[in-house]
């Protein structure tokens, strides 16, 4: 295996068409996909500072992928510096890839070398590192199982828990899931779904080509109201949402009711797999119920479009449980540069306690990577 490693500093110069065949052929994370990273790259409110994407290929075939945003701060790590400490990094950082990211394993083709491609993408990370004056390199929301983990974790200078991605199995049919749930849940689940739309509440799910005009006015609002309602920076501009919308993967899920939206999902769909992005709900609606009967709503989609998993991702874990979701660990892998200063490993593992914490107590799976 003779394997060569580029870098391009822009996802307007990336080879589209092998990046995203390895992203099909490993069946990796939609987030990997180019039309995705192109969202994130242009229009992503962390504002990178720069960016570099890295294809690694033996020979003339693509082996693996990564994409690295050196950003000073950004809004999906309030959520990780929460009860914790504020302001961790107290410089520029790499992170490897976007912290939106739920799944971050890099696409790895069979066959491949782990320990050789994990060496080649840590120096040039680290270099990335270095030539943009960061304090760390995080490869973030790596999973234990993935062929490409224990490499990184054997080169990292220490390990962080984050969080857990939740995972929902599908069963032989939608009838066959409601039955595997406890009859309490089961029966929650329809009655709650029967009363909004007893009060006019509809489902509607929309394609890139078919969005209402002005919809996304209306769907930022909701998409930011949990974080305004903490006091917390908002997630979501327009031109991320827009552009993360964009996609020919992407769809909405939106539960209207008088006409207007009171909640939604933003949804993207590989040959197995949905991916529930994004959403957001108006809480003042609580007789709709609009979060748990969009639940109910993907879930149904899903077996009808005989898929194998639906990735809900991050928070409300007691409630993904009780509905069935299994609970994958996501972990930071950090390797500090020569600009860190002593404290950093303190307070990144202040983070590991304080996620720890908060995830146990939420009903989630807060098992360390040692």
């Amino acid at each position: 295996m003779t394997l060569s490693l580029r870098a391009y500093s822009s996802v307007d110069e990336l080879p589209r068409g092998a990046w995203d065949q390895l992203v099909r052929d490993c069946h990796a994370s939609i987030f990997f996909d180019t039309h995705i990273l192109d969202g994130m790259h242009h229009h992503s409110i962390e504002t990178p500072l720069a960016a570099r994407y890295f294809a690694i290929a033996d020979r003339d075939e693509l082996v693996a992928v990564a994409a690295a945003h050196a950003i000073r701060y950004s809004v999906w790590w309030q959520f990780y510096e929460q009860n914790a400490c504020d302001d961790v990094f107290r410089a520029p950082w790499i992170t490897m890839p976007t912290t939106i990211t739920w799944n971050g394993n890099v696409p790895l083709r069979a066959g491949s070398d782990p320990g050789e491609i994990a060496a080649m993408l840590v120096a040039a990370g680290r270099q990335f590192a270095r030539d943009q004056g960061a304090v760390a390199l995080g490869i973030t929301n790596v999973t234990r199982d993935a062929p490409l983990t224990a490499p990184l974790r054997a080169l990292a200078d220490l390990p962080v828990f984050f969080d857990n991605n939740a995972v929902l199995a599908m069963h032989a049919s939608f009838d066959a899931y409601l039955a595997s749930l406890d009859g309490y849940t089961r029966r929650e689940l329809q009655r709650l779904r029967r009363r909004a739309a007893e009060r006019g509440c509809r489902w509607v799910t929309y394609r890139p080509a078919d969005y209402p005009p002005g919809i996304f006015d209306k769907l930022l609002v909701l998409a930011n109201a949990a974080a305004i309602r903490y006091d917390q920076d908002p997630e979501y501009d327009m031109a991320m949402l827009t552009a993360l919308a964009a996609p020919p993967s992407a769809r909405l899920l939106i539960a209207v009711a008088e006409g207007e939206p009171v909640g939604f999902f933003l949804i993207h769909e590989d040959a197995d797999t949905l991916y529930v992005q994004a959403g957001g709900w108006d809480v003042s609606r609580k007789e709709l119920s609009a979060f748990v009967t969009l639940f109910h709503d993907v879930v149904q989609e899903a077996h009808e479009l005989h898929k194998k998993t639906i990735e809900f991702g991050r928070t409300n874990y007691k409630f993904k449980r009780k509905h069935g979701c299994h609970f994958v660990p996501l972990y930071g892998l950090f390797y500090l540069t020569e600009l860190a200063d002593e404290g950093l490993r303190d307070r990144l593992l202040s983070v590991q306690r304080a996620r720890s914490d908060y995830v146990r107590d939420g009903g989630g799976d807060p098992t360390l990577l040692t």
